[in-house]
């Protein structure tokens, strides 16, 4: 039977975190501590996967409902909605050479709303200009990605995982970088030899 308002607002967990069904894989999660989030639940590639449309009440039952509509629309397509929304996140244009990262997909972006005293959207994304010779590596990467995918740079082991910083950061010392960049990007004191 799908939710209604009511239910929704007077959800508790009581002992344990427990889950309210909606319909077509729409679920509120409410925690014993915390706060109540909706996810929605698919199946992709044989798996169950869940992807978070956000906390309640912020986020009502009817956009909810909306957001689960539309993620299966994606599914339907042949899109997997998580990897969608990382793509939307994190977009290329790599016609002008630019690479541009919302501030919501940072993992610092907390601390620049509260240092800022705005919202998140009002945030301008970071702008990362890419050479000629990166967006070359990233449109060969981009016409190898595999459904599975989820990173520009996979793991080997896994496709829905990225590829480790120590791998990078190992790469980055046989070619002579050792000690001057690090896996994350972040380079550190440059010394001239």
């Amino acid at each position: 039977m799908p939710l209604s308002d009511l239910p929704v607002r007077q959800a508790k967990a009581k002992k344990k975190d427990r889950t309210l069904l909606d319909y077509d894989g729409l679920v509120l999660f409410v925690p014993v501590k915390g706060r109540k989030a909706w996810h929605f639940r698919y199946r992709w590639l044989g798996k169950q996967s869940r992807l978070s449309l956000g906390r309640y009440p912020e986020l009502s039952l009817r956009d909810a409902r909306a957001m689960r509509d539309e993620a299966r629309r994606q599914i339907a397509k042949g899109t997997n909605p998580r990897i969608a929304r990382k793509q939307k996140q994190q977009a290329a244009d790599l016609d002008r050479g630019l690479w541009l990262i919302p501030v919501a997909s940072l993992k610092q972006h907390k601390m620049l709303i509260r240092r800022k005293r705005v919202r998140v959207d009002d945030l301008p994304p970071y702008i990362v200009l890419l050479s000629t010779q990166a967006q070359a590596i990233v449109r060969q990467m981009l016409s190898d990605f595999k459904p599975a995918q989820k990173y520009l740079f996979a793991s080997v082991v896994r496709l829905t995982d990225r590829m480790s910083e120590d791998t990078i950061s190992f790469a980055l010392k046989r070619m002579g970088y050792g000690g001057r960049l690090t896996g994350h990007a972040r380079a550190r004191r440059c010394q001239r030899r």
